[in-house]
């Protein structure tokens, strides 16, 4: 038999679901915000990277230069002191 104490029972428990959903959305919520947060910052540090890299590749050029030119005026000097 079905009474009013089973009713009220059902009641709680049902309050009780929607309650939990509300606190699961919200945390879903709250943790999709975060993931997106965590993406941009991703993507900045990337591009920071890439920046970075960049830079290397251009020190390590003018690094080859420079010392390509100071061999080659080192060459130039020792040519021109070598021939009087």
């Amino acid at each position: 038999m079905y009474t009013l104490d089973d009713s009220e029972g059902e009641n709680n428990r049902d309050q009780e679901m929607v309650a939990e959903a509300k606190l699961l959305r919200q945390h879903k919520g709250r943790l999709e915000a975060r993931m997106q947060i965590l993406e941009d910052h991703n993507r900045q540090l990337e591009a920071q990277l890439m920046r970075l890299r960049q830079l290397l590749e251009q020190v390590r050029a003018h690094s080859l230069c420079v010392v390509w030119m100071n061999k080659k005026c080192t060459l130039q000097f020792d040519f021109m002191t070598h021939d009087t």
